[in-house]
């Protein structure tokens, strides 16, 4: 009698203990695929901020080119300009200094009205 008592007891106890480690585990299961979708979601902002860090790199490299090119275009109309006042009169380097000037305006506008367009189809 005491023999039977106690298998019952064990065999309760492997029960408890069966439905305890059946428990754990659909709990350990259920936060790994949540950490999975957490991750997916993390990787999937992280690219997209990537692209958005990419693309304000490539628009600063642009603004940087074109910036130095209207200095350069500047240094040239000024040094053409001296020249012109120091001689008294205008010769071919100021008109090519002033075409290169005018260039270099244009596309820095260019490159800025374009920018701000593209600016407004990201913010929609």
């Amino acid at each position: 009698m005491l023999g039977e008592f106690f298998g019952a007891v064990v065999e309760y106890i492997v029960a408890v203990e069966t439905i305890l480690i059946a428990l754990l585990t659909a709990f350990i299961v259920r936060k790994e695929k949540q950490r999975e979708k957490r991750d997916k979601l993390h990787d999937k902002e992280d690219k997209e901020r990537r692209e958005v860090l990419d693309k304000r790199a490539e628009l600063r490299r642009q603004e940087s080119l074109l910036s130095m090119e209207l200095m350069s275009a500047n240094i040239s109309l000024g040094i053409a300009t001296a020249y012109a006042v120091k001689n008294d009169k205008t010769n071919g380097a100021m008109a090519s200094a002033l075409q290169r000037a005018e260039h270099a305006n244009m596309d820095y506008k260019k490159f800025v009205k374009e920018a701000a367009a593209d600016s407004m189809h990201t913010v929609e």
